[in-house]
């Protein structure tokens, strides 16, 4: 796991859990909203030394699916936060990975995990990263510049409870809400269409079945 590891899966609202297994229940899966991620590695630093943290962001909502932070650059920085976020989302076969082709990105062990979990890989384009970097920006301005960290443990928990309560849950992206909010809006408005598609369905075959009675009544008046 990450030098602190993902908790993560605490901060899915009971609403969002209820609506995925709905939408499995219903035959929606929900493939499309976790069907693009993109990695990317940034740093932080403390006064023991750099620290290197690593996202897996959803390209669908902007929301950090999960997320690991070492003091070193190494391939397991990437292996680990992929493997996080595939098991915390079991994301339906088809999903895309983008990243740059930094030696992290680029290892066997990290190919072999992508080969593992993922159908396609990319090499990422500058317009890929851009949600990443994005987001980091949004960590380094609001939370970590001006902040003095004397150890990695206070970094990693700042990072914490940046990612986790505050930006997935609560902060407002400008075009979609909070990612979690957004996501949720998504599901319970899926479920809706399904439910009205299927109600619609149901009152056309009702409608059919009395005309088709009505034409054979008639027939052998």
């Amino acid at each position: 796991g990450r030098a602190t590891s993902g908790a993560s899966r605490r901060w899915l609202t009971a609403g969002m859990r209820a609506g995925r297994a709905e939408l499995a229940r219903q035959g929606l899966h929900a493939s499309c909203t976790e069907s693009t991620w993109t990695g990317n590695i940034t740093y932080i630093w403390t006064d023991e030394d750099w620290f290197y943290l690593d996202v897996v962001l959803n390209l669908f909502n902007r929301e950090v699916v999960d997320w690991s932070i070492k003091p070193r650059m190494t391939t397991d920085i990437v292996v680990d936060a992929l493997t996080m976020a595939w098991f915390r989302r079991k994301p339906a076969p088809g999903l895309i990975h983008y990243s740059d082709r930094g030696s992290q990105y680029a290892s066997h062990a990290f190919q072999a995990r992508l080969q593992e979990y993922c159908s396609m890989s990319n090499k990422g384009n500058c317009w890929d990263n851009a949600p990443s970097e994005s987001f980091f920006n949004s960590l380094k301005n609001e939370r970590v510049h001006g902040t003095r960290y004397s150890t990695g443990a206070e970094a990693i928990a700042d990072v914490f409870d940046y990612v986790e309560p505050f930006y997935n849950l609560r902060r407002r992206h400008p075009t979609l809400g909070s990612p979690v909010k957004f996501l949720e809006n998504w599901i319970s408005a899926s479920m809706s269409n399904n439910w009205q598609h299927n109600a619609d369905g149901l009152e056309g075959e009702k409608q059919w079945e009395a005309q088709l009675s009505s034409s054979v009544f008639t027939k052998y008046l």
